[in-house]
């Protein structure tokens, strides 16, 4: 998504980027580790939980200011249950609605084309999308 200005989805097919296994993250899940095995992972293991406590949802967990992974470009604020695109993209939409979907995959509604991407919690908060891109969250300072 936004590999160049005012089009999305295009270029992406041959890039070489990092996938989710090179940086050790994890796939959001809908399974919590301890009701298969009966017991919680080892502190400090690199696990993700389906809903960490205090109810906060996956879209609560991405909130924040996102670049892509590949050359740290400015995508936009993911806010709510919207994402604000950085002015770079130009897209004629500035806002695009943000949701999750009921496998966990996060979708988003760019100029009446749906998106789909996958969130990874690691070393690093990622989403790879369906065209090769891949997102970091930023960390607030």
């Amino acid at each position: 998504m936004g590999a160049q200005p005012s089009q999305c989805c295009n270029g992406c097919g041959d890039r070489n980027m990092e996938t989710a296994e090179e940086v050790e993250a994890h796939p959001w899940t809908e399974e919590d580790p301890s009701k298969s095995t009966g017991q919680l992972p080892p502190p400090g293991s690199k696990v993700a939980f389906n809903r960490p406590k205090h109810g906060r949802s996956l879209l609560d967990l991405l909130q924040g200011k996102w670049h892509r992974k590949e050359d740290g470009q400015p995508v936009g604020d993911i806010s709510g249950t919207y994402i604000v695109w950085n002015p770079r993209w130009q897209f004629q939409e500035v806002i695009s609605p943000i949701s999750e979907d009921v496998s966990g995959a996060v979708v988003i509604d760019l100029e009446k084309q749906l998106h789909f991407g996958r969130p990874y919690f690691g070393p690093e908060t990622l989403i790879s999308w369906g065209d090769g891109d891949l997102w970091v969250k930023k960390s607030a300072v």
